[in-house]
C-alpha cells in the first residue's frame, strides 16, 4: 500500500513538470503577441475615469490628520495647563492677598492694643504719680501742722513751765520763811555729806515731787537736761532756801519747797 501511495506521487509531480514549460511558452507567447495587437488596434477615445486615491497619499493624509490632532490635542493639553495654572496663580495671589491682609490687619490690631496699653499704662502712671503728690503734699501739710502745734506746745510748755518757775520760786520763797526742817534732823540726813538719789518724780497736781528722809519736797524749778535720777544728789539749805545739787553738775542747783 505504501509502495503504491509512493508511485503515485511521483507520477503526479512528474505531470507538473512537465506541464509547467509549456505554460510558461504560451505565457511568453501570448506577451509577444499584445503589442501586435497594440498596433493594429484602432485607437480608442479615452474615457476620464475617476482617480483613484494612491495608498501612500492616504497615508499621508492620515498621517497629516493624525499628527493634527495630536498637534490640537497638545495643544487643548497646553491650554488646559495654562488655564489651570493661571487659575492655580490667581487663587494662590488671593490667598497671598488675604494672608497679607490678615497679617496686616493683626498688625493694625497689635498697634492698637498697644496704643491702648500704653495708655493705660501712661494714665495708671499720671493716677500713681497724682496721687503719690497728694500724699507728699498730705504728708507735708500733716508734718507743718505737727511742726506748728509743736511749736505751740513748747511755747505754751514754756509759758507754763515759767508761770510755774515764777509761782513756784514765790510759794518756795512763802512756804521757806514759814517752816524749816529742824536744825537736828537737816545735820543728821542733810547737807553735802548725806547723798541719795531722786528716782523718778511723781506728779501730784500737774507738779513734780519725791521723798526723802520723811519729806516730800516740790520742784520749784524744772529738771537739768543732762541730770540723771540716778545721781548722787544731795539737799543743802542756802541763800534762805532749799536747794538740790548734784556734784556731777557742780554749779547748777534746783530750788525745791518742802511740803509739811
Amino acid at each position: 500500500m505504501k509502495t503504491l501511495a509512493a508511485l503515485f506521487i511521483a507520477l503526479l509531480l512528474s505531470l507538473v513538470a512537465a506541464a509547467m514549460p509549456a505554460a510558461a511558452q504560451q505565457d511568453a507567447h501570448h506577451d509577444d503577441a499584445k503589442p501586435a495587437e497594440h498596433q493594429q488596434a484602432p485607437p480608442k477615445e479615452a474615457k476620464p475615469k475617476a482617480a483613484k486615491p494612491d495608498q501612500h497619499a492616504q497615508d499621508q493624509n492620515r498621517h497629516a490628520q493624525d499628527q493634527q490632532m495630536k498637534d490640537q490635542q497638545k495643544v487643548q493639553e497646553k491650554q488646559a495647563k495654562d488655564q489651570e495654572k493661571q487659575q492655580q496663580d490667581a487663587a494662590r495671589h488671593q490667598q497671598d492677598q488675604a494672608k497679607h491682609q490678615q497679617e496686616q490687619q493683626a498688625r493694625q490690631d497689635q498697634a492698637h492694643h498697644e496704643q491702648a496699653k500704653q495708655a493705660q499704662e501712661n494714665q495708671k502712671r499720671q493716677q500713681d504719680e497724682a496721687k503719690q503728690a497728694q500724699k507728699e503734699q498730705q504728708k507735708q501739710q500733716k508734718d507743718q501742722d505737727k511742726a506748728r502745734q509743736q511749736q505751740a506746745r513748747q511755747y505754751q510748755g514754756q509759758q507754763d513751765q515759767d508761770r510755774r518757775s515764777h509761782d513756784n520760786h514765790d510759794h518756795y520763797q512763802q512756804a521757806s520763811h514759814r517752816e524749816r526742817i529742824p536744825d537736828d534732823k537737816f545735820r543728821a540726813h542733810f547737807g553735802r555729806e548725806h547723798h541719795f538719789h531722786v528716782g523718778h518724780p511723781v506728779i501730784v497736781d500737774s507738779q513734780p515731787r519725791f521723798q526723802y528722809s520723811g519729806y516730800w519736797f516740790e520742784f520749784a524749778q524744772p529738771w537739768p537736761v543732762d541730770w540723771s535720777y540716778d545721781d548722787d544728789c544731795y539737799i543743802d539749805y542756802v541763800d534762805d532756801g532749799y536747794y538740790l545739787f548734784d556734784p556731777v553738775h557742780p554749779g547748777i542747783r534746783i530750788a525745791v519747797n518742802v511740803i509739811f
